[in-house]
């Protein structure tokens, strides 16, 4: 066949036809997966952020009611009564141990006097005496209100969900107890369990644990450093070494205001690989059906 014949022409001019449509087609086909891909990610961020929630929830959950069981102890409410060290240091101990072999998350145990006077602790014995009296929790239990949220230790920085609930004798209040769980690599692991998202929490813009190991550097956005002011999540997108995530950060306030930001990583490896696929089969396709249009052209 000549070059220049009519049917080499007319093939010409279908294979070029087939070429234009065929992109057109598949460049709206890639921008609608690309799109519902995107949607998917959203979806599970947004999916995981109340995963976070309902988990947090569920730990304050715990602690309120484990608090509320170990301050009804008719021998707590006789020591706190008394004065007793001895016995206030033994009781918390004890307790302290068996709760946490029940429930690991737990972390924090401590009583105080009606003025908010630390009497004892389960956690750390040898450390009492220090004055919470003008926390908000500690107030608010001290005149008979339970509370349960986050809170930020004024002395280590560190954050716990802790329920305070009053410790009542016949007379009133006489006190408070407060039980919680540290915000450490072991609530984050709990969270990642119920969310199936990596999980990253931050303390004025500084990692403070993480389920991607502690040696795992975390690029976070500068945006991230401001999402304690934001009414709502923070989206953005991260790459650690080869991964890509995509990263939804909320704020979880204390009792006294500014808390904790927890970030969810959802690794856009596996929708990424789906967008590829797509790519591929397409040219697959495409290929499979020029011989075809040729042949007609011809």
């Amino acid at each position: 066949m000549r070059l220049n014949s009519l049917r080499f022409k007319y093939a010409v001019l279908s294979a070029a036809l087939f070429a234009v449509g065929f992109a057109a087609a598949g460049v709206l086909s890639r921008f609608v997966v690309e799109k519902a891909t995107k949607s998917a990610i959203e979806r599970e961020l947004v999916g995981s952020k109340d995963l976070v929630l309902d988990a947090v929830k569920d730990i304050l959950q715990r602690m309120y009611t484990y608090g509320e069981l170990i301050a009804r102890r008719p021998e707590l409410v006789e020591a706190i009564i008394k004065g007793s060290d001895i016995e206030l240091a033994s009781i918390h101990v004890v307790e302290f141990a068996a709760i946490k072999r029940l429930d690991p998350a737990v972390s924090v145990l401590e009583s105080t006097d009606h003025a908010g006077i630390v009497l004892a602790r389960g956690h750390n014995p040898k450390q009492f005496g220090d004055d919470k009296g003008k926390l908000k929790e500690v107030m608010s239990a001290a005149e008979g209100k339970t509370l349960r949220g986050l809170a930020i230790s004024p002395t280590s920085g560190q954050a716990s969900f802790n329920a305070v609930v009053p410790v009542k004798s016949a007379r009133g209040t006489i006190g408070t107890l407060t039980i919680g769980a540290r915000a450490t690599e072991a609530f984050a692991q709990q969270i990642k369990d119920r969310s199936a998202t990596e999980i990253v929490t931050l303390f004025k813009g500084k990692v403070t644990s993480s389920t991607l190991g502690k040696d795992v550097v975390i690029p976070l956005p500068d945006s991230v450093k401001d999402a304690a002011t934001l009414e709502k999540p923070l989206m953005a997108d991260i790459a650690i070494g080869n991964l890509r995530f995509a990263t939804q950060f909320t704020h979880i306030p204390s009792f006294a205001g500014e808390g904790i930001v927890i970030g969810t990583l959802v690794d856009k490896g596996p929708f990424e690989s789906r967008v590829a696929e797509f790519d591929k089969s397409l040219m697959q396709y495409g290929l499979m059906a020029l011989p075809f249009v040729l042949a007609i052209g011809f």
